[in-house]
C-alpha cells in the first residue's frame, strides 16, 4: 500500500464523511415524512 500525500487522504476523508452525512439526513428525512404522515392520517 503505497502513502498518499495529505491533501487526497483530506478529501477521501471528507467525501466519507459527506456521503455518510446524506445518508443520515436522507434517513431521518424519511423518518420524519412517515411519521408525519402517520400523524395525519390518524
Amino acid at each position: 500500500m503505497t502513502t498518499l500525500p495529505n491533501a487526497p487522504r483530506v478529501q477521501m476523508l471528507e467525501a466519507a464523511m459527506a456521503s455518510a452525512n446524506s445518508s443520515v439526513v436522507s434517513m431521518t428525512g424519511t423518518i420524519s415524512y412517515s411519521s408525519m404522515n402517520a400523524f395525519v392520517s390518524s
